[in-house]
């Protein structure tokens, strides 16, 4: 895929229900995985990798600060109760009685209250966090379609916790993803990369900071450019390629996006989903947040979702999303499957 083809970031969405403007977004309830998978056919097609019995190495995340320290919301203008404080999930579980995920809402924008990004704060020494490809995106040959069931591996499910998009489709800038050794879709040096490490870490950087660390990675999803590096906006989010980072299918701008990042001490995975948001707009939450980098994933009603699931009537299922109104259904993931890639978040063992 050439970079020509960047400029067709137009995924096709449904638009969303109707939301009355003089009103804030109702508050979401209160506020979530396994390279060591049981069996090679349950993780063909995810990060997951072959080691059952082997006790993992102690976590260098561990000395980092968890849940994050409150924060004072970005505009007092647009600013409503709550915003900026961390409350805990119940839904996604708890690991060594401690929970592993808080929400907090907030409003990059300075006036516009409607405008606003929900976000997870998710322990990273707590759990494992894994990439599965979809049954149909990326499109790739690398795999066949036996080794992508597009689901979570079923060795793994009773420790999962929450589920979340991945990125663009392949046909919306060619971005790459890679799961252990094997590269459905090869990387590009200026493309924003979600990588992650064997030892539970994380890193977000453009692709040519990380390609040298290639060999070493569990695996690596890649989306337009970085919206944070350095810890700063990028560039080309304040310019006209910021249409490179996705409108929706009626060329609007202002639209719900997802993005992922890491704290500065490594300890806690933020992901954020945001109504209303432009590139620029939910790079300003990213940055409220203290990141160094942050990547944006998928865009639009459709493709956007961060999932709980519990165990209830003895079946695995959606609890909770992270959003009030996203879509899903309520066994998807666990036995049903999906034809777009993904992350899921397991409880630590």
């Amino acid at each position: 895929m050439t970079l020509s083809a960047a400029l067709a970031l137009l995924s096709c969405a449904e638009a969303p229900p109707p939301r009355d403007a003089s009103q804030p977004p109702p508050a979401p309830a209160s506020p979530a995985a396994e390279p060591r998978a049981e069996g090679a056919a349950d993780t063909a097609g995810s990060s997951e990798t072959k080691a059952p019995d082997a006790a993992p190495p102690p976590s260098r995340l561990a000395s980092g600060v968890f849940p994050p320290p409150n924060l004072a919301p970005p505009f007092e203008r647009s600013a409503q109760p709550g915003d900026g404080e961390w409350t805990p999930v119940p839904e996604a579980g708890e690991v060594d009685g401690a929970p592993i995920v808080y929400t907090t809402s907030l409003r990059p924008h300075p006036f516009k209250r409607f405008s606003y990004v929900q976000v997870a704060a998710i322990d990273l020494s707590r759990v494992e966090l894994h990439l599965a490809a979809g049954s149909k995106e990326p499109l790739s040959d690398a795999l066949p379609p036996e080794a992508r069931p597009g689901m979570v591996p079923e060795a793994s499910q009773s420790r999962l916790a929450a589920v979340f998009n991945g990125g663009f489709m392949t046909r919306h800038g060619g971005h790459g993803m890679g799961l252990g050794e094997v590269d459905l879709v090869s990387p590009r040096d200026e493309l924003c990369t979600v990588a992650l490490l064997p030892d539970g870490g994380v890193k977000i950087a453009s692709w040519e900071r990380l390609r040298g660390e290639r060999e070493g990675l569990s695996a690596f999803r890649q989306s337009p450019w970085c919206l944070v590096e350095d810890g700063a906006t990028s560039p080309k989010v304040k310019s006209h390629e910021q249409r490179r980072y996705g409108l929706s299918a009626e060329g609007k701008l202002e639209i719900r996006r997802s993005a992922v990042a890491v704290s500065r001490d490594e300890r806690t995975l933020y992901y954020a989903v945001g109504e209303e948001q432009t590139p620029e707009l939910i790079a300003q939450a990213m940055l409220h947040l203290g990141v160094e980098s942050a990547a944006q994933l998928d865009i639009n009603w459709s493709y956007t979702r961060f999932l709980f699931f519990q165990e209830t009537d003895g079946a695995l299922q959606v609890t909770r999303s992270l959003l009030p109104k996203m879509k899903y259904t309520k066994t998807g993931y666990v036995a049903r499957s999906q034809e777009r890639d993904f992350f899921y978040v397991l409880r630590q063992k």
